[in-house]
């Protein structure tokens, strides 16, 4: 679970944790559970409709928040995250 953690990554453990997660451990590791939040701190709804139709909207929110967290997940790792 991610709420409240305060892991610390620099440039050296944090490319280190990303690539155990995705390698040795990627069998092991669920991934990370964001509980209450849509995301990490700073990840946001749009402000704006995405597209007319509501499911095309939801569509939307849900690249959104992919896009959003990723670059928020590679900040934090201080590396490149894959898909």
């Amino acid at each position: 679970m991610t709420n409240y953690a305060s892991g610390h990554y620099n440039d050296k453990n944090g490319p280190a944790t990303y690539a155990a997660l995705t390698g040795p451990l990627a069998e092991q590791f669920i991934r990370y559970v964001h509980s209450e939040a849509v995301g990490t701190s700073g990840i946001w709804m749009p402000d704006k409709p995405l597209a007319a139709a509501r499911r095309r909207h939801v569509d939307g929110i849900v690249k959104h928040l992919r896009h959003t967290q990723a670059q928020a997940w590679c900040k934090i790792s201080k590396t490149h995250l894959g898909p």
